[in-house]
Formats: structure tokens, C-alpha cells, sequence
């Protein structure tokens, strides 16, 4: 016999011997074994040693003998014998041709007649799809419940619990929705499904009432499931919670100044140990503990953060989180030029921007920065020629950066001048234009542009208003508040009805106002709270009693409240830092401020404290202390959680964030939660 009949013959044998053992796990052996073969046999030619290839046959062949002679599945009490098999497959050629009531039928008759084996709780599993198919989903759940009842099989109990979760879903019970996903063991489930399970539990959270701490576990596993499939992967067809949507749902979380501890410690850390996930989970560990006065645990969490995930995009924070409990950032010391007016009319402004400055640099306790930090300040006293001259000197004196000038008068010389020298700088002023200057300059502000946005974002979005009326004072500001303010109504594809200057610093408001058309939706009016709490009570006594004011940044301050009473109840504007917030870092910002200063942070303090940081996040090596380095890093900056919120900075170096939309409740001001 020759080379070639050898192998055919051990092949038909193998072939006969893999019919009589008839389990589907069987075939799949065979079915491999041929493949081993049919190879071997195409080779023989090549290969001198001719009893290679019949002996790895014959090894093959005895120990494929030996595991037909045993339970083919683990844990089931019984083999599937041919009769078993032909059974099931008559009711999969019913199923496959939709022919629902007979393959039920003969799926019933195979879990009646035969002994429990793997095909039994496949029978149970496609029962609840064809119930589940025609949209019985109340009915499909038992027969779900059934497939994974006595044995968990690894290619078939996490499809089982999906689908039974869906089902859940489907009828509105979302608690039990969430506990079918988590009885998934992960491990067996293929990547398609893990990011379908953990998108249908976010889905079912988002249903549920009230704050749900347990839904970031499932936001944190999407994380990783999206980092592990392939680019190859259709996922058009599947309902799924996307990439940016969970890592959202991660900041928030990141965010939550409420989060305790043990809720983090209760998560499946071991899980996210390494992965994506892991990441964001032990950042936020360290940093939760240090915020409750674990001061040793948090730092224990963080040296292992810095040596386990250089790459993730939280190093840099987490780097200077460590230098801030007693470290240093670089290998040379860090010298940061601030230039504000520190005396003249701006003086109180430049002062509260160095004082948030300050705090960062970890100058005064309870305040912590990182080690090796100079700060360099010079006076501009709001005036365009100071401020060159002290760019000029900041540079000359080897500054990595400058934050300043604060000003609209002093900003635009300062900022060529800094360009020209190739000093980063972090300008604070809302003038437009700035980072345009050049790739060296940045801005950190709240512009008129983005308050304007956000605000007509949530009242003509959410609130559908459509009518609006302008009321704003005869100056530079007013103005540009009431082009942009008209100019992005039109845009959004709402109406101003009308537009009306006052004088400002006069309170004769009475005649002025007299004759305005009432039949708008909202008033908005971009002046001092002060003076809206004068205007409010005015325009009530002239007719308007039931207006919803529509007002800028400035307006969060005690003063709307103390002035306008409840002539100003329901207002809506915009807010740049929230006292009262329940992020982090901005309930670590004021109470390490408040302490440090006697006195509550404003936006200001806050601008100059997030500043700050962000050239600490950005200077991380010591190449990142060339100014060229650090430019770079600044305008790279994303996901930045500051004390203002989470910013990024764009193409043109304008830092942006999501600012926050205030109201006024029952005398006071208060976020407002929106999705």
C-alpha cells in the first residue's frame, strides 16, 4: 500500500469512528483531526520519514478512541448518542426554516424522550429564541432560565443570560435586567457579547430612578471591551452604548466628589487590574483616599499606578497628584511667570487670579503643589507697555511659561511680545483673537462666545424657547454681548423680537424701558447682578411679572439673590466655577482654599488655580521643561479635570470646558441637572 492509500485508510477509519461518537464537540475533533491529515497527506511527498506521518495518525486516532468512549461535555451525566443528535438536528432544520410550532414541538419531544446531555439545555435555549423571535418575551425567559439551570456550559450560558437579560429589559424590569448581565461569566463570553451586555446595562441604569454607583462598573468594562475588538468588527448592527458616551460616564464618575472609598474599593479591581480601565479606577482610588485622609494607602496606590500605566492618559494627573504629596516634578526647578495688575483699578482681579495661582504652587497650607516650583511675579498694573516690558524680563530670567495678562487692554501687546520670544503663555483675558496670535499663546477664560452658547443650548434645545429680548447696557461688552447673543439665536434657528440699550451707572431705568413688547420667552440682559437686581423690580412695575431672565457668568454671585428677591426666581445663566459643586476638584480647590485664605474662591482664583496645573500636567520629563517641549504639551491637553471642570484645548490653543447652567430656587443659586 502506498504512502498515500496509508493515510486515506486511517482517515476513512477516523471518519467512521467520529459518526459513531455523534456529539457536536465530537465533530468539531474530527473534523480538525481531518484537517491534520488531509495537510500531512499533501506533505508526504516532501518529507524521508515515511512512518512520521502514520504513526501521528495512529497517536491521533487511539486518543480521539479513548475520548469518544467518555462523557463528551464535562458535567453532564450523559453522552449524546447519534439517535440524541439526529433528533436535535431535525428540530434545528425546522427552526432554521422558521417552521416555529414544529421545531418547538420536536425541541420538547428530544428534552422529554432522551437522557439530560448537552443538547437538552440547547433545546431549552432555542425554545426561548423562538419565543423570544416573535417578541414573546415573558414567555422566552423561563426556557432561558432552563439552558443554565443545572450546568453552566461556557459556549452557551453567557448567551443564555444575555438573552434572558434582554428579554428583562424588553418588559421594563431593568433591576432584574442587571442582575441576569452580572451572573455572565466574562471570561467565557466572546468580545461582540461582552459589549453588548455591557451596553444593555448601562441602558437598563439609565431607566432606573436616582443615582445608580454600581452602572460605572459597566461603563469601566465597555472601556476595555471597545479597547479589545477589532477595527475589523461590524458593529453597525448592534445596540450598543458608544466609546465616548462610557468613557463620559467614567469622567463623570472620575468627577463625583460624593464617591467614596469603599464604593471604589467595591468594585472588581483584580478585573481592571492592567487594562484601560484600570486606569481610571486607581486614579481615582488615590485619590478618594487622600481626599479622606489615607494619606499612606493613596500614596502606596499611586507609585504602583505610576510603574503599571505609563501610557494611560491619566499618568500625567497622576503624576502630579504625586508630586503634590511630596514630590517634585522634573529633574530642574520649575519657574512660572505670572503677570496681573496688582495695583490700580484691576488690582482686586489680579489678586484673586495670584492668590488661585498660589494655591496651586502649594504656597500657602493647607494648599499643596509639587516641589521645586518658582513663581516669578511681576505688576502689569492693566496697562499694555508694563505688561511688554514684564514678558521681556520673564523671559530674559528663563521662565518656562507665563500666566497672564488678565486684561483686555494689556493682552494683545503682551501676547506678540511672548510669541516673538517663543514663551508659552497662558493668557486670562476674554478678548477675542488671542490664541490666534500665535502657536505660543493659549487662553484660559470664560468668553462671552462660550456662555452664549451653552446658554442658548439648553433654553432653545431643552427648554424650547423660540422668542427672545435683548436688554443690554450702552457699552463695549453689552454690545458684543448682544451681537453674539443675536447672532446665535439665528443661528439655532430662533427669533429676537427686540433689542434695547440703557445707559449704565444710571438708575432712572423707568423711562428707558418703558414700551417694550411683552410676548417673548426670555429676557436676556448681560450686565453686573447688582444691576439686574434693580432692573428685575423695575420691569415688573412696568407690566412684565412673569419673565424668565437669561443672564452671563457675572450673574453668579450673592448679589442677584440678595437684590432681585423673587423677582428673579427661575433665572438662567451661566456659571464658570461652582462653589457648591460636586466634582473633586472643585470641592478640593475650595475647602484647601477657604482654609488657606479665609475666603471663598471666585471664577478668578479658580482660572489662576487651573493654570497652574495645567503647566505642572504638562512638564512631566525634564525635556518637557524646554519651552518648546512644553508648548507642545499644552496644545496636545485633553481631558484636563480642573476646578473650572474637565477642559481640553483646541486647535487654536483656546482651552475649553462644559460650563455649568444656574438658577435660582427658593432664594438660592443652584446648579441645574440636565442630560
Amino acid at each position: 500500500m502506498n504512502k498515500n492509500a496509508k493515510a486515506n485508510a486511517i482517515s476513512q477509519k477516523l471518519s467512521r469512528a467520529a459518526s459513531r461518537c455523534g456529539s457536536a464537540r465530537i465533530g468539531r475533533l474530527r473534523s480538525a483531526i481531518l484537517l491534520i491529515l488531509s495537510r500531512l497527506r499533501k506533505s508526504l511527498p516532501r518529507y524521508p520519514l515515511r512512518a512520521f506521518p502514520h504513526a501521528l495518525a495512529i497517536v491521533l486516532f487511539f486518543s480521539f478512541i479513548n475520548g469518544c468512549a467518555k462523557t463528551t461535555t464535562a458535567g453532564y451525566p450523559h453522552r449524546v448518542t447519534p439517535e440524541i443528535q439526529r433528533a436535535f438536528n431535525l428540530a434545528e432544520e425546522q427552526f432554521m426554516r422558521r417552521a416555529f410550532a414544529e421545531a418547538d414541538e420536536q425541541y420538547a419531544q428530544l428534552i422529554e424522550q432522551f437522557p439530560y446531555t448537552e443538547l437538552t439545555d440547547r433545546a431549552h435555549f432555542q425554545r426561548a429564541e423562538i419565543r423570544f423571535t416573535q417578541g414573546n418575551y415573558e414567555e422566552a425567559l423561563p426556557f432561558y432560565r432552563l439552558a443554565t439551570a443545572h450546568i453552566q456550559q461556557p459556549d452557551l450560558a453567557p448567551k443564555a443570560h444575555f438573552k434572558a437579560a434582554t428579554s428583562l429589559y424588553h418588559v421594563r424590569r431593568d433591576q432584574e435586567t442587571i442582575a441576569e448581565l452580572e451572573k455572565i461569566n466574562r471570561a467565557h463570553a466572546n468580545i461582540l457579547l461582552r459589549l453588548q451586555s455591557d451596553s444593555l446595562a448601562l441602558m437598563a441604569f439609565d431607566r432606573m430612578e436616582g443615582v445608580q454607583p454600581n452602572a460605572v462598573r459597566f461603563a469601566l468594562f465597555l472601556l476595555d471591551d471597545y479597547a479589545e475588538v477589532s477595527s475589523q468588527e461590524d458593529l453597525s448592527r448592534l445596540t450598543l452604548v458608544t466609546h465616548e458616551e462610557a468613557k463620559q460616564r467614567v469622567f463623570s464618575w472620575m468627577d463625583d466628589g460624593a464617591v467614596t472609598a469603599a464604593e471604589v474599593s467595591a468594585l472588581p479591581l483584580d478585573t481592571y487590574k492592567g487594562k484601560k480601565s484600570g486606569g481610571y479606577v486607581f486614579y481615582k482610588f488615590a485619590k478618594v483616599l487622600s481626599f479622606e485622609g489615607d494619606q499612606k494607602k493613596a500614596h502606596e496606590i499611586l507609585s504602583a499606578y505610576l510603574q503599571t500605566y505609563p501610557q494611560h492618559e491619566m499618568y500625567p494627573s497622576a503624576k502630579l497628584f504625586f508630586a503634590e504629596v511630596g514630590g517634585r516634578i522634573g529633574d530642574r526647578p520649575i519657574k512660572i511667570g505670572v503677570i496681573v495688575p496688582l495695583s490700580g483699578k484691576y488690582r482686586v482681579y489680579g489678586e484673586s487670579v495670584l492668590h488661585g495661582i498660589e494655591c496651586a504652587a502649594g504656597i500657602f497650607e493647607p494648599c499643596v503643589g509639587p516641589g521645586g516650583v518658582e513663581l516669578i511675579v511681576r505688576d502689569s498694573k492693566g496697562e499694555a507697555e508694563v505688561a511688554v516690558r514684564a514678558v521681556e524680563e520673564l523671559a530674559s530670567l528663563d521662565v518656562q511659561a507665563i500666566i497672564g495678562p488678565l486684561t483686555s487692554q494689556e493682552v494683545e501687546e503682551a501676547a506678540k511680545k511672548s510669541e516673538t520670544l517663543g514663551v508659552p503663555m497662558i493668557a486670562l483675558s476674554q478678548k477675542e483673537g488671542i490664541p490666534q496670535i500665535g502657536k505660543y499663546i493659549f487662553r484660559n477664560s470664560i468668553t462671552p462666545m462660550s456662555q452664549v452658547k451653552t446658554l442658548l443650548d439648553y433654553v432653545i434645545g431643552k427648554k424650547q424657547m423660540t422668542r427672545f429680548f435683548v436688554l443690554y447696557p450702552e457699552n463695549p461688552l453689552g454690545k458684543e454681548f448682544d451681537l453674539l447673543f443675536r447672532t446665535e439665536v439665528e443661528r439655532q434657528g430662533a427669533s429676537i423680537v427686540g433689542s434695547r440699550s440703557y445707559l449704565p451707572h444710571r438708575m432712572d431705568f423707568a423711562e428707558q424701558l418703558r414700551g417694550i413688547d411683552a410676548t417673548y420667552d426670555a429676557l436676556f440682559i448681560p450686565d453686573a447682578p447688582h444691576v439686574v437686581g434693580f432692573l428685575a423690580p423695575t420691569l415688573s412695575m412696568l407690566g412684565m411679572e412673569r419673565v424668565t431672565y437669561l443672564g452671563t457668568a457675572r450673574w453668579d454671585n450673592p448679589d442677584l439673590v440678595e437684590r432681585g428677591g423673587t423677582y428673579i426666581h427661575g433665572a438662567i445663566f451661566v456659571g464658570g466655577f461652582v462653589k457648591k459643586s460636586t466634582e473633586y476638584e472643585s470641592q478640593n480647590f475650595t475647602k484647601r482654599f477657604y482654609e488657606g485664605y479665609a475666603t471663598e474662591p471666585t471664577l478668578l482664583e479658580a482660572l489662576g488655580y487651573d493654570s497652574m496645573r495645567m503647566l505642572f500636567v504638562s512638564i512631566q520629563e525634564g525635556a518637557a521643561l524646554e519651552r518648546a517641549s512644553l508648548q507642545e504639551r499644552l496644545a496636545r491637553l485633553t481631558d484636563f479635570q480642573g476646578a473650572t471642570g474637565r477642559m481640553y484645548v483646541d486647535q487654536d490653543g483656546d482651552i475649553h470646558r462644559r460650563l455649568t447652567l444656574l438658577t435660582v430656587t427658593e432664594g438660592e443659586i443652584s446648579p441645574i441637572v440636565y442630560e
